[in-house]
């Protein structure tokens, strides 16, 4: 016995014959009842679905999303046993070690997670907004497009406030890296992947920040409840190096070297009274070469003529030429 597939649209009702719809319907000498509307039978069985792809359409015309590869489904309608295998390789390669932990497929992963969210707001939205009026439709677009616009600059809020907290942790300024980390955090879904990583640099300022008891509990929370599995291992390591017991070594198990003893018992100084001391010694020789030259412009030392060898050729010169011009002027 052949299985007809109907598509799960609107238009379908339009198509589907009269006498298709007739012997849709229930007789009333079979089933004791009063017959039905015609096609209502197949409208209920199909009226779920429509309306669940009708709206994550929908959804993708408003977000604006587009997919970078094609679709797989060529409409032919065959089960044959390559798609199965393709199938099959895919969540092969999904749950392999380390696939999602690549930048790629980060990218994907939170992608994803930004449809699902707005799939669950276009549901929400969809519930608040009943009816098929023209008015709640154009509404409800103008509703959805407004959340995508907030949800990407959110996003992007994030990141940037995310990367002046690692700039911050780097450089050594704990508190203002747990500022932007927490004001970052407050922009994305502590679910994501994004949120994830937030929460794992903000656990580690933290611990940089003497805050050992909020570090320990957000390790905990994000190894129970995030729902990416790189996160949650992540998370055990990092808890488990802290919670680990330290070695106490006394100073009979230490190796001492008598030289490096002997040079860090001398007078070192350190890198930032060398500084101070290089800035001192390079203001007093500025300050000794302007004293310098206010002296000499102060002070006028007129040249000594006499021991320059020049000035006597050129006298000796004059002379010469002044007695041979009165010569013959003679």
């Amino acid at each position: 016995m052949g299985i007809l597939v109907l598509p799960a649209c609107h238009s379908f009702y339009a198509r589907v014959p009269d006498a298709l719809l007739d012997e849709c319907n229930p007789s009333p000498s079979c089933s004791g009842r009063a017959p039905i509307s015609r096609g209502a039978g197949l409208r209920n069985a199909f009226s779920r679905r429509g309306r669940r792809t009708r709206r994550l359409g929908f959804v993708l015309h408003c977000s604006g999303f587009s997919p970078d590869s094609p679709s797989n489904d060529d409409g032919d309608g065959d089960g044959d046993g390559d798609g199965e295998e393709e199938e099959q390789e895919s969540k092969a390669d999904e749950n392999a070690p380390g696939f999602w932990e690549s930048e790629e497929n980060k990218k994907k992963l939170d992608e994803i997670q930004q449809m699902q969210e707005l799939v669950a707001e276009a549901e929400r939205l969809e519930k608040e907004l009943e009816g098929d009026t023209k008015e709640r439709a154009a509404k409800f677009q103008e509703e959805l497009a407004r959340r995508a616009k907030e949800q990407a600059q959110q996003r992007k809020q994030a990141a940037v406030m995310f990367d002046l907290g690692q700039r911050a942790y780097g450089k050594g300024s704990y508190g203002k890296a747990v500022e932007f980390l927490e004001a970052a955090l407050t922009n994305v879904p502590k679910a994501s992947n994004l949120g994830g990583e937030i929460q794992i640099w903000l656990a580690m300022a933290y611990e940089a920040h003497n805050r050992h008891d909020d570090c320990i509990s957000l390790y905990k929370r994000l190894e129970s409840s995030h729902p990416n599995k790189a996160i949650r291992r992540q998370a055990a390591d990092l808890r488990y190096i802290l919670e680990a017991p330290k070695l106490k070594i006394s100073s009979n198990e230490r190796v001492t070297i008598p030289l490096i003893d002997a040079y860090s018992q001398s007078s070192q100084k350190t890198w930032s009274q060398m500084a101070r001391e290089r800035k001192q010694r390079l203001a007093s020789s500025s300050g000794k070469k302007s004293q310098k030259k206010s002296e000499d412009w102060i002070e006028w030392n007129p040249p000594k003529w006499e021991k320059s060898p020049y000035f006597w050729v050129a006298v000796t010169v004059w002379l010469t030429l002044a007695g041979i011009s009165l010569m013959f002027q003679d």
